[in-house]
């Protein structure tokens, strides 16, 4: 991995603005792990096992437990600008990449409420959002006997995404929910090697692989409010994603091509073509625990442990270079209201995290971190009868990954955006 990362990068080709990450780290593993939550959790450093949104009404698909307390049909939708700068420790070397795409979609509704508070015990939701993205080209020199040099350039695209529906149902203080859905994508990588040589031409050779992958997943969760004061609850959490299976099919190309004057190539012929080969890839079980501390709903601050244990993934039964990866995040949120002052009326976020990635070098594993900031954006005003509300949620990511022992470092801007729309649908309303 260290040889791929450290001389590939010395010649990195980043083509700008794109529709795809750009980091050589996600030729490895299942490619970048998505931290696919919505955007109120982001500008609170990702924290979300223990979350519920009683302000802006966000969903968190994370913990399905916390569908127990939908109490509006919730419309939740959510994008990211990226912008990543990679820099090459030792050298003067710097490329950046830039990238928007579609983060989540979700969509939540009550099943079920009380007689005498009429307040959600049961609810329902469903979404999709991406698990992993595959992004880099990269293009490494090296010389060889009897010729003047050898170039080879790699390239990798795809990723994964997730479509689930989960249920959380409340009894008192305690909730618990589950997520189940469909995962689906495809991976694909090449190499292309061209000699480079004064006397003699040679022609340019590739190696496609394809891999198109599907399997179901399960998360669960669970959530535990104890009251500690008349305005005050601490909320204690857990959420178990269960190892599961991933049945690939995978096309195989070995051959010749001609670079043509489109800067594209096209096949001169082929040498091996193998195709449908049936493999498995098993990904492993992710947990998380957290406690959040709420007073009177505008004001609240939590804590959350994150671990997967990547150690135990294989793809078509190899190993790959990664480890467990793990997280501790810390955040929180309040809100004013102390008027009406535009600005009372919104809601301030902050939060932090730092860990350890999956990515394994001979360095060791990849160190990461990041800070976030948010703000909830009132966009109708809030109704109380009807219970009625909409927001524009944005949060700020700054982090970086590895340092300047890793063949490379990374530093990463985000810019998340997320509207969240409420209202009454299935409500029955009494009239005197």
């Amino acid at each position: 991995m260290t040889k791929f990362l450290g001389a590939g990068l010395l010649s990195l080709l980043v083509f700008g603005a794109s529709a795809q990450i750009n980091t050589p780290y996600s030729r490895y593993g299942m490619g970048e792990i998505l931290n696919a939550r919505n955007t109120v959790s982001k500008g609170m450093g990702g924290i979300a096992t223990t979350f519920f949104d009683s302000l802006t009404r966000s969903v968190n698909f994370i913990n399905p437990a916390s569908y127990s307390k939908t109490n509006q049909v919730t419309f939740d939708v959510g994008f990211e600008y990226e912008s990543r700068n990679l820099k090459v420790p030792g050298t003067i070397d710097s490329y950046n990449s830039n990238n928007l795409g579609f983060n989540y979609l979700a969509i939540a509704m009550p099943l079920m409420r009380t007689k005498n508070t009429n307040k959600t015990y049961w609810g329902l939701t469903f979404g999709l959002k991406p698990y992993s993205k595959i992004g880099y080209k990269v293009t490494q020199g090296a010389n060889q006997p009897g010729i003047d040099s050898l170039n080879t350039l790699y390239n990798g695209d795809g990723g994964l995404f997730q479509a689930f529906v989960g249920s959380g149902i409340r009894y008192k203080n305690f909730a618990i929910g589950a997520n189940f859905g469909a995962m689906f994508g495809q991976q694909n990588f090449s190499t292309i090697r061209s000699v480079v040589s004064v006397t003699d031409y040679y022609i340019n050779s590739e190696h496609r692989v394809n891999t198109g992958l599907s399997g179901i997943f399960t998360d669960i969760g669970a959530q535990y409010d104890l009251k500690v004061g008349k305005k005050s609850t601490l909320h204690l959490a857990g959420n178990v994603k269960l190892a599961n299976t991933l049945n690939g099919s995978r096309d195989s190309r070995k051959g010749t091509i001609l670079y043509n004057t489109l800067g594209d190539h096209d096949t001169l012929d082929v040498a091996e073509n193998i195709t449908g080969v049936k493999g498995k890839v098993e990904l492993p079980v992710s947990y998380s625990i957290g406690a959040m501390y709420e007073m009177s709903y505008k004001f609240l601050i939590g804590v959350e442990y994150e671990r997967t244990e990547w150690a135990k993934y294989s793809n078509y039964g190899l190993k790959d270079n990664v480890a467990n990866s793990q997280y501790f995040r810390f955040g929180g949120q309040v809100l004013p209201m102390g008027g009406k002052s535009f600005f009372n009326n919104m809601v301030y976020r902050l939060g932090f995290y730092t860990g350890k990635d999956y990515y394994v070098t001979t360095q060791g594993q990849v160190p990461v971190w990041a800070v976030s900031v948010g703000f909830g954006i009132p966009i109708r005003k809030y109704v109380q009868y009807l219970e009625q509300n909409s927001f524009i949620n944005t949060s700020f990511e700054f982090g970086t990954r590895g340092n300047n022992t890793f063949p490379a470092s990374e530093n990463f801007f985000k810019i998340n955006l997320g509207l969240t729309l409420t209202d009454n649908w299935f409500k029955k309303r009494k009239f005197y």
